[in-house]
């Protein structure tokens, strides 16, 4: 209670000009400056990644992670609005590069037809960075084929690292066909489950 008005904090609050909605000269409310920056720029950055990107849920977890990126540093940066476009154009390039790692180990793993593994041609380099995804991914799938059980690990290791046909496989395993589908099977849903 404000003594020399009689008015309660509560009424005092709703008589200010903007609680009662009545706007200050120029007719605009005063935006901080991350909410302006926000505002202007949450369409502009919506579109970039829509125009590039499929997937609407991948769209809309894109811009969130530009704009937590943008918060994360916003008192230290200069030109917020530059910052906001360059911090666009990087959660881009790690999408597609987590994406194109993925879809990498999913065709390494994938046994669609019983053929040889893979299908990719591991042994061309037409790219600098096509080889370094290669190398890091081939790393990756190392790793994980170590995490697991002996018998899930040498099936991986005779279909995919060797590229051995499925009965050729079975017979250096010393198991039948079908127990050797099944533990690649297992083996494929333990790696997805470390990766992912």
């Amino acid at each position: 209670m404000d003594e020399t008005t009689g008015m309660r904090d509560d009424e005092m609050a709703a008589s200010e000009p903007e609680a009662r909605g009545v706007l200050p000269e120029g007719g605009e409310r005063e935006r901080d400056p991350w909410t302006a920056l926000y505002e202007d720029h949450y369409e502009e950055v919506r579109r970039y990644f829509a125009r590039r990107v499929r997937c609407s849920h991948d769209v809309e977890d894109l811009v969130q992670d530009v704009f937590v990126e943008v918060l994360a540093h916003f008192a230290n940066v200069l030109y917020p609005r530059l910052y906001v476009r360059t911090v666009a154009k990087h959660q881009l390039y790690t999408y597609w590069r987590g994406r194109r790692k993925s879809l990498m180990i999913e065709h390494f793993l994938l046994d669609a037809d019983g053929g040889p593994a893979g299908g990719m041609c591991w042994n061309c380099a037409p790219d600098p960075l096509e080889q370094l995804l290669r190398k890091e991914t081939t790393g990756i799938v190392g790793s994980m084929v170590d995490c697991l059980t002996p018998a899930l690990a040498e099936a991986l290791r005779l279909r995919f690292l060797r590229g051995m046909r499925i009965d050729e496989a079975a017979v250096q395993a010393g198991c039948s066909r079908e127990a050797l589908k099944k533990r690649l099977k297992r083996a494929r849903r333990s790696i997805i489950d470390l990766y992912s």
